[in-house]
């Protein structure tokens, strides 16, 4: 017994002293993985075996297929390339459980980290597969293009990719053209996700919506005008008249009213007050229109009686407008210059037909007609006068008589800049 004592002794200090660059080529009587050299396990037979390819501990795995898979909890080797979890091994590359992990794609489950696949636990993933900055497993990774956040590894989906966040507000953007899945901010121009009030366009600087504007590009479909507001060409303010919203109009007279989803306006008798609505909002004339439907003139037997079916009034010099008018059984633009009045484009008579327009292109301004709204007639034409200040307009609609007249007269329009 004691001859066996020395020999297994002398066996254990020549496996201790053996590190050298070629020990892999022999083998070594052990006990435990204490008694091999770096690189080597104590294997089933009592010799340091080399079998698998990196001693454990319950270390995270690297990545990578088959052969010898990687260790977990300091327990048995694996085969096939599969993954150990709790000292127990696997065969065929299948899933670990209870906190080991993985080498070779596997999964995890139980919190360890993966090398070369998906993300399991909350750990954070390594080689592929899914992304840093949360989402659930499966998912795509940031930037990808998707339809639903279900999709998403952070499960935001935003302007059709994968997104790191909500990024909801109207300036947000998670596609912009090298930051694919991050949110940022728009650049100047860009029209908000929902519409901002004052029509105004993204500014670059924040992502709620920007409140006035510096430049053109700040609007939307509009330019920058006086003050920072957004002005945009009239053409595109359409108005049913279905009800006479504040918002919208200004209401100087309680005779102003809407009926039977028209606009109905009369003048006063032995008055020349001119009651009438005025937009709230500054629009553009240039190079735009404004059309009205004529449902009802008035009483044009009284001579100085006056629809006016739409007017637009410079807000940069008083009293200069142009105006759709009916007045003593003709139709007219009436162009207004402070106290003086004329009508350059001619007449017409006020039943010839239902609709009248004014339409502003490069500095002319065109008298025109219609029976049904869609196709015009021009009547005449006219030059537009100081075009730069019909820049920034209202737009008026009233009726009034600028001599007393023993009776009012009652005056009704319809569908302006429509249909």
């Amino acid at each position: 017994m004691l001859r066996f004592t020395l020999i297994a002794a002398a066996l254990l200090i020549c496996v201790r002293c053996n590190t050298g660059s070629h020990a892999e080529d022999l083998t070594y009587a052990c006990v435990t993985d204490a008694d091999c050299a770096d690189g080597f396990v104590c294997g089933p037979r009592g010799v340091c075996d080399t079998s698998r390819g990196e001693a454990g501990g319950g270390g995270s795995t690297s990545g990578g297929g088959g052969g010898g898979g990687s260790t977990a909890g300091g327990g048995a080797s694996t085969a096939g390339g599969g993954s150990t979890a709790g000292g127990g091994s696997t065969a065929g590359g299948g899933s670990t459980a209870g906190g080991g992990s993985t080498a070779g794609g596997g999964s995890t489950a139980g919190g360890g980290a993966t090398a070369g696949g998906g993300r399991a636990g909350g750990a954070a993933t390594a080689g592929g597969g899914a992304t840093a900055g949360g989402g659930t497993a499966g998912g795509a990774v940031n930037g990808t293009s998707c339809t639903t956040g279900a999709q998403c590894a952070s499960t935001f989906c935003v302007d059709g990719r994968c997104c790191n966040s909500a990024c909801s507000a109207p300036c947000d953007r998670c596609s912009l053209d090298g930051f694919h899945g991050q949110c940022r901010t728009a650049p100047l121009g860009t029209a908000p996700s929902t519409p901002c009030a004052g029509g105004y366009a993204c500014n670059g600087a924040v992502p709620a919506c920007p409140t006035s504007c510096t430049a053109d590009a700040g609007c939307v479909a509009a330019r920058c005008g006086t003050g920072g507001l957004c002005i945009p060409k009239v053409f595109t303010f359409k108005e049913p008249f279905n009800t006479l919203d504040s918002a919208t109009w200004n209401v100087g007279n309680p005779l102003c009213t809407v009926q039977n989803g028209r606009f109905v306006v009369s003048s006063i008798a032995n008055d020349t007050t001119y009651p009438a609505i005025a937009s709230t909002r500054w629009y553009d004339f240039t190079d735009s229109q404004v059309s009205i439907e004529i449902v009802d003139a008035g009483d044009q037997s009284l001579m100085t009686f006056e629809a006016y079916a739409a007017s637009v009034c410079s807000t940069l010099a008083p009293n200069r407008c142009v105006s759709l008018l009916a007045n003593r059984g003709n139709m007219v633009i009436e162009q207004r210059e402070g106290d003086m009045f004329t009508t350059p484009a001619g007449q017409v008579p006020v039943g010839d037909w239902r609709f009248y327009r004014m339409r502003e292109s490069a500095g002319t301004l065109y008298f025109e007609g219609s029976r049904d709204g869609g196709s015009y007639t021009q009547l005449g034409t006219m030059p537009t006068p100081t075009p730069d200040s019909y820049r920034e307009v209202y737009v008026w609609l009233g009726a009034g008589g600028f001599g007393p007249e023993a009776v009012s007269s009652t005056a009704c329009y319809d569908n302006l800049n429509l249909p």
